[in-house]
């Protein structure tokens, strides 16, 4: 195995290209750092032989920000206790890391004026010095300066398998350096070498030819240090579409080997005009032709992922295409049925993941990883990154990123991310900061069905990314963030994390579990999530996660959302919320072949502020669905719920929600303003009945209430009706009860309604009490009257009517107080039920007085 050292521009695999390093005296460790100070300091001897030097190259650590003065190597002869040579520059020749002991310059050539050859037999050693103490470090192993090290000779070799090349541009003296340019010209296959490094003023660059299949393979480490670049392809010069490029890394065990990325690492392959598209019709199992929604100019020989549109969200398929005609692909026969309907938004999502740049391990089981770090910039673009990750050590993401960006950043663009598997961490972690991007990539069958595997899509992801076939069973696919136009279909898991503010677009479908599970609260300020779809996940559309934060001016909206065929229900809670939710334009409903049973139901907490404003349930865009929900809208909330519909339109027959528990305050309840499109009509459903407008059976003007009750066991009753008193007065009140009858439509049968005065002590009230029964027949309006005794501080008494049974209904009407003389009827609700303004009288006649 040779060691390699760029001496000047040329092609990788030509001889004059490299310097032989001497072997005696060559060291790689990164065991430790040492600094260069005022004072002269030794690495260990070696005995080189005759040999003739053309320069030393120290693998540097980093550098102090803003650093001053000067930096000295030295080769010395032990033996005779005198210089060889000296290369003195500024430190600030060099690139700053923030700190000397801080991230990683990589190899730095120090070349001397003119070679020198050394004498056999005798010792040498690598010596440095500053004017100034610690302005830069080395890396050494683990004796005292013992630094890492290479004595470039004047002998020149071509690469064979196994040797190791190190990528260093030139310093000759204080303030004059220059860049070495590798073009990577290798096509073999078969030939293996050892580690590439990257280093100080290096740069290692694809060959771009046409027609041409460029390969490099290495067993061993890629390393791209601060100012090393490492280009396959640049904006300007794309990989032709003719051909191919690849970065493969052999790894006799797990991890192995890595690529670490401090400096530039940039790819671009050929672009295309689309990266995915959607069927335009249903395919049946075996058909070997599918129809899409775009002319994707794609290639016979391409693979493509089409999602599942069913719940199970393995029958996602991989196939590879045998001919492309405008928007027909012509491919192996599918295995299963997928839908291709835009009218009922079942349409699978179609993506290719061949790019003609690829970068991978060269065994799915002994796999490497790309590690980037704070100072790194890295672009890629339209580039398949295949079988990362692995191993079973606390930093073995697949990608990983440690901490945030300083002055670097990270751009993935049409890329596509696939066959990356994990044991104990992340498969794609990255540190959201101002400084990255992710567009428009491909997340494909991330994880591996028998690990124990997280499957962190990065901490932000941005638009228009696809998340497919990820098999990660045993855990979670989480993110912070999400943008707008992301894909999330065939996973395992649902996705689990938040949105960016005016998200739009996102679609989840097809997953195991939920397609959405977010908690609450989210930072950041109010959200407006539009045109969102969610369907056929086989969980649950979205599941909301609260937390015991208070954020009462927090506000997360949906917009335009489509959910539907969900297994279980749209929407389900696992904590109260603590922030305001709404659903505005929104559709709910059951789906035709993969029906959802509700919209909400099976709520084991409190919903306390949730909200639908001309929401749709039981209707797709294109009306009312045919097999709608299979249980109700609304099943199985828990007391304490509080869930406001405005013009919102039920589907179908009435749904009537059951709540987990009779109501004890009157204020739990599920209420719809303009119920189905109606101005004026409201409806209100309470634990043990359904409380609406009556605008056909009035006393006195319309509209009256109407109360159903739904048990003999617990009462139904309407809203409190609030009476303000003050100290040591009392307060008459009266209203106008009819019960149904047969000629309604059904009888009511339970016991006599009454008028009831709310448990208060404020008021001297301390039990619920019976002010009123109803004596008269079904048919009848009969007033119901109370007198209240003085009451003995300023308060409010609370007053309603009460029913019970399972058949007939209750009408109310005409509330009347004696402060006011005046008949109030039931027009008026807010978020708790019907409104009555009991305390003022109507005004006629008022002069009012403004103070500017």
């Amino acid at each position: 195995m040779a060691i390699l050292h760029s001496i000047q521009n040329g092609n990788l695999t030509s001889s004059s290209t490299w310097g032989v390093v001497d072997n005696t005296s060559y060291l790689d460790s990164r065991i430790s750092t040492a600094n260069i100070t005022t004072s002269v300091n030794s690495s260990a001897t070696f005995t080189t032989g005759a040999i003739t030097v053309a320069g030393i190259s120290l693998q540097l650590v980093g550098m102090v920000s803003n650093p001053t003065g000067t930096i000295t190597v030295r080769l010395f002869n032990n033996t005779t206790a005198s210089t060889v040579k000296d290369v003195t520059i500024n430190c600030s020749d060099l690139f700053s890391t923030g700190a000397a002991t801080t991230g990683l310059l990589g190899w730095t050539y120090f070349k001397f004026d003119s070679p020198v050859t050394l004498t056999a037999g005798q010792t040498y050693s690598v010596r440095t010095v500053g004017s100034v103490s610690n302005q830069v470090g080395v890396y050494r192993d683990g004796t005292a300066n013992n630094y890492s090290r290479a004595l470039v000779t004047t002998t020149t070799a071509a690469p064979a398998s196994t040797d190791t090349f190190i990528i260093s541009g030139e310093h000759t003296s204080a303030g004059v350096n220059s860049g070495y340019t590798i073009t990577m010209d290798s096509t073999s296959t078969s030939t293996t070498y050892g580690n590439l490094y990257v280093g100080t003023r290096g740069t290692l660059n694809y060959g771009t030819n046409s027609s041409t299949n460029y390969c490099l393979k290495l067993g061993g480490n890629v390393i791209v240090g601060l100012n090393g670049v490492l280009t396959i392809g640049t904006s300007g010069s794309t990989m032709p579409s003719t051909s191919t490029a690849v970065l493969e890394v052999l790894c006799a065990s797990s991890l192995q080997y890595n690529i670490l990325a401090y400096g530039t690492f940039t790819t671009f392959g050929a672009p295309r005009n689309f990266v995915k598209t959607k069927l335009a019709a249903d395919v049946n199992t075996g058909q070997t032709t599918s129809t899409t929604t775009n002319s994707t100019g794609w290639s016979s020989g391409d693979t493509i992922v089409v999602a599942s549109t069913s719940r199970t969200y393995t029958q996602w398929e991989q196939l590879q295409l045998s001919g492309v005609t405008g928007t027909t692909l012509s491919h192996s026969g599918y295995t299963n049925t997928h839908g291709g309907n835009s009218t009922t938004l079942v349409q699978a999502d179609v993506v290719n993941i061949t790019r003609n740049i690829s970068v991978l391990s060269s065994s799915p089981t002994l796999r490497t990883n790309i590690q980037i770090f704070p100072q790194a910039v890295v672009n890629w673009n339209n580039t398949r990154f295949i079988d990362m990750g692995g191993g079973n050590a606390a930093t073995t993401a697949g990608f990983g990123l440690g901490t945030a960006f300083s002055t670097g950043s990270f751009s993935s663009n049409n890329c596509v991310f696939m066959n990356t598997a994990q044991f104990n961490t992340t498969v794609f972690s990255f540190v959201r900061t101002s400084n990255t991007s992710i567009n428009n990539n491909i997340f494909y069958a991330l994880g591996h069905p028998s690990l124990n595997t997280v499957n962190s899509i990065g901490s932000t992801i941005d638009d228009g990314n696809v998340i497919i076939g990820c098999t990660g069973v045993t855990s979670t696919m989480t993110c912070d963030y999400i943008g707008s136009y992301n894909i999330f279909t065939s996973n395992a898991v649902p996705y689990t994390g938040g949105f960016k503010n005016n998200a739009t677009g996102n679609n989840f479908y097809s997953n195991q579990g939920t397609g959405i599970n977010f908690s609450l609260p989210l930072a950041g300020g109010n959200q407006n999530l539009t045109n969102f779809l969610v369907w056929r996940n086989s969980n649950g559309g979205i599941i909301i996660n609260g937390s015991n934060s208070y954020q009462r001016d927090f506000v997360i909206s949906f917009v335009g959302m489509r959910n539907f065929g969900n297994l279980g229900g749209a929407i389900g809670f696992n904590a109260r919320c603590n922030v305001k939710i709404l659903f505005d334009t929104s559709y709910f409903y059951g789906g035709e072949t993969f029906v959802q049973t509700n919209a909400i139901g099976g709520v084991s907490v409190p919903i306390d502020a949730v909200y639908f404003n001309r929401c749709y349930f039981g209707y797709s865009d294109s009306g009312l669905t045919s097999s709608n929900f299979s249980s109700a809208v609304f099943t199985n909330l828990t007391n304490g719920t509080s869930i406001n519909l405005n013009n919102c339109y039920l589907g179908g027959a009435e749904f009537i929600p059951i709540l987990g528990l009779p109501v004890s305050n009157l204020n739990c309840t599920v209420q719809s303003f303009n119920h189905n499109g109606i101005v004026g009509s409201y409806k209100q459903w309470l634990g043990n009945g359904v409380v609406s407008s009556d605008t056909t059976i009035f006393n006195n003007s319309s509209p009256s209430i109407r109360i159903t009750p739904h048990t003999s066991i617990y009462k139904a009753s309407n809203s409190l009706l609030k009476v303000p008193v003050a100290s040591g007065t009392s307060v008459t009140v009266s209203i106008d009860v009819r019960k149904s009858t047969i000629s309604d439509g059904t009888d009511y049968t339970g016991n006599q309604p009454r008028l009831m005065l709310a448990f208060n002590p404020t008021c001297g009230i301390t039990a619920e009490t019976v002010c009123d029964t109803m004596s008269v027949s079904n048919g009848i309006w009969e007033t119901l009257t109370y007198t209240s005794s003085n009451v003995p501080n300023d308060c409010v008494m609370d007053f309603y009517v009460d029913c019970d049974g399972t058949n007939g209904w209750v009408n109310i009407d005409n509330w009347v107080t004696n402060s006011n003389i005046d008949t109030k009827g039931f027009k008026y609700w807010d978020s708790f039920g019907n409104y009555v303004d009991s305390y003022f009288s109507p005004i006629t006649t008022k002069a009012y007085t403004f103070l500017s």
